[in-house]
């Protein structure tokens, strides 16, 4: 399934999918109906970053808890593309539970060769090398990551709690603990010091959330 609100691109992926796959189903997502949903029945995924109606990483965070209805029997593979590729958004999409993270620049190919590879289980790895299942090498923790990304998307505490399904304290101390590192005075000094550093990446147009 293609979930993209770029129609050209998802006809032309799909077209091409479907004459690289011969057989198989290819789909392009509704995104007027439930998105989240309608990815639950797919078995593999291409999904953009910056939808319109939802931010990408925050479907894959609701795929992973489980909001999926009781006939879905496993979660699909999420292949996550972006008009704005960089480490720190391949790093950030593998650790939310995306199996890759490309460019749409990236030739069909190379879709192709991941929705192979995530079909064989293979194990997936960003592209610089960096692991994904960790601490982020430099500084910042997978949480304080992803904490830090929503406070530069505009979210406050309590929205950050309800969607990564934390407790308000909870999110407040790793805010503290992300400043400390970082050696910022602020919320808005830490975001800026984690986009200058790599850490968390930077969205050139900001999409409109979804609430969970």
């Amino acid at each position: 399934m293609i979930v993209d609100d770029h129609r050209s691109y998802s006809e032309a992926v799909a077209l091409a999918l479907e004459t690289l796959l011969p057989g198989e189903r290819v789909r392009v997502a509704d995104l007027d109906g439930d998105v989240v949903a309608a990815i639950g029945t797919a078995e593999v995924v291409l999904l953009d970053w910056q939808l319109v109606v939802a931010d990408g990483l925050d479907i894959v965070r609701r795929l992973r808890h489980g909001v999926l209805p009781d006939a879905v029997a496993r979660l699909p593979h999420v292949i996550m593309v972006s008009g704005h590729h960089t480490p720190a958004f391949e790093r950030m999409a593998l650790r939310t539970g995306a199996y890759a993270a490309i460019s749409k620049t990236a030739p069909v190919a190379r879709i192709v060769e991941l929705i192979h590879r995530c079909r064989r289980g293979d194990q997936h790895v960003a592209t610089d090398g960096s692991s994904v299942d960790g601490h982020d090498e430099a500084l910042l923790t997978e949480r304080q990551g992803e904490v830090l990304y929503l406070l530069s998307l505009g979210l406050d505490v309590q929205q950050i709690a309800a969607r990564l399904f934390l407790s308000v304290a909870t999110v407040r101390s790793y805010v503290r603990d992300s400043l400390r590192r970082l050696g910022a005075h602020s919320q808005l000094e830490a975001v800026a010091i984690a986009r200058r550093s790599g850490l968390i990446p930077v969205e050139t147009s900001p999409p409109t959330l979804e609430r969970p």
